[in-house]
């Protein structure tokens, strides 16, 4: 008798537990699966970006939807919304993904929203098939169920765990910070908490990473067959915002010129040349890389290959041929499609007369 007694106290305990752990994890909602918004769940910094993100494009609609990596992710819409009026916009970057995931992605969107423009910035190394690896959160069954986003977003303790530091987060921050925040914001919380040497340190740090990580210029598959199977989902985007009717402008991100430096200390010039042949078949494009007076000013950077997101600003403002006050001449040249060639390289002497397109 004793034993049930135990037994159904033990039970009772468990099941209480698992239902306030539940409702708990629903009105946090760290992870931004539910449509459930409050004070206590605005800033979103112990979230995956691939779920969070997702969600909320989703339930947004957007007329305009912004996409790339995580050099896109830290763009502002602000710096967008000046330029498109009456339009509703949403940052569908992701921080790690490859070109064939945001395919994926916008391929959901361009088939199942209202989305009439698409902006996408490419990288690169987003065209590397080891750089695809980082991928472990993306799961093309979201597309079709929510299911396994609901139980993990209300019963896992990444979740629990998630929605105790979320709900901390938000007691810290006022009103204010609450209504500049967009979603992940760490990547640039980070940097904004260092002092200047200390930003300096952590610049090279990561400088000295992109040098010996196997994950990016190192790969010895990092070649010409990877540029082509990637490029295909290029290709994909295109032809279906072509099917639908969608403005579709792409642009290259800018990387600091020390990493543009490392690709050529890695042999990688070659293939650099080729992806952006490759790219410039499929479609016409702004690059906003190379050697000019933004990428060769490390203030204009958090780490090599992330610019600060008043970059994004300028980016914006030379898509839209938008004359403003500090956007260089030389900062976003306009490349015609099927207008490359062959490699249209040069080096120069000085870093600013650097030129790649």
């Amino acid at each position: 008798m004793k034993n049930k007694i135990w037994i159904n106290i033990f039970l009772n305990t468990i099941g209480t537990l698992i239902i306030v752990t539940i409702i708990f994890n629903i009105f946090i909602n760290p992870l931004g699966v539910f449509p459930i918004e409050n004070s206590f769940n605005k800033i979103k910094n112990h979230t995956i970006l691939r779920i969070t993100k997702f969600y909320y494009c989703k339930r947004l609609n957007p007329d305009l939807i912004i996409a790339g990596t995580s050099r896109v992710h830290n763009i502002p819409i602000k710096y967008l919304t000046s330029h498109e009026q009456n339009t509703t916009v949403y940052n569908m970057g992701i921080p790690g993904s490859s070109i064939d995931e945001q395919y994926y992605v916008l391929h959901y969107f361009i088939n199942n929203s209202n989305v009439k423009k698409i902006i996408l910035g490419i990288d690169f190394f987003s065209y590397n098939n080891q750089y695809a690896k980082n991928n472990k959160n993306f799961q093309k069954e979201r597309f079709y169920s929510a299911s396994k986003d609901y139980l993990t977003a209300a019963l896992s303790y990444f979740s629990l765990s998630s929605s105790f530091k979320t709900l901390l987060d938000n007691l810290k921050f006022n009103t204010i910070e609450k209504e500049n925040y967009f979603t992940g914001d760490t990547h640039l919380l980070k940097y904004q908490n260092m002092n200047n040497q200390r930003r300096k340190e952590q610049f090279m740090k990561t400088l000295k990473v992109y040098k010996t990580s196997d994950k990016l210029y190192n790969d010895k598959n990092f070649n010409k067959q990877s540029v082509n199977n990637k490029i295909i989902f290029l290709q994909k985007i295109i032809t279906d915002c072509d099917n639908k009717n969608i403005d579709l402008k792409i642009f290259i991100n800018p990387i600091n010129s020390q990493l543009l430096d490392i690709i050529y200390e890695k042999k990688l010039i070659d293939l650099y040349s080729y992806w952006l042949l490759k790219v410039n078949g499929l479609t016409k494009y702004y690059n906003f890389s190379g050697y000019n007076s933004i990428t060769c000013n490390q203030n204009n950077f958090l780490d090599p290959a992330h610019y600060k997101p008043i970059i994004g600003k300028l980016i914006f403002s030379r898509i839209y041929n938008k004359n403003i006050y500090g956007l260089p001449s030389d900062f976003g040249i306009m490349i015609p499609i099927n207008s490359l060639k062959k490699k249209s390289i040069n080096i120069g002497c000085k870093c600013i007369n650097k030129n790649l397109l």
